[in-house]
């Protein structure tokens, strides 16, 4: 006989949704990013990213330009 406890059904339903949202998640990203790289493509672009630092706040800039 095992003393340890099973676990409660309700976290397991509660950790299997947090995985299926958490791939849900991760799916969006993976389309909306190929996406992105598609059009920046297409249009010949690219992103410029930089980031200002100023009294202690970080402030990240990105802007899409035209490339040559």
């Amino acid at each position: 006989m095992s003393d340890t406890p099973k676990p409660e059904p309700e976290l397991d339903a509660a950790a299997q949704a947090n995985q299926v949202l958490a791939a849900d998640r991760q799916r969006r990203t993976d389309a909306c990013t190929a996406a992105i790289q598609d059009a920046l493509k297409r249009y010949r672009c690219a992103l410029d990213v930089s980031v200002t630092l100023r009294a202690g706040q970080v402030l990240p800039q990105v802007q899409i330009v035209a490339q040559d």
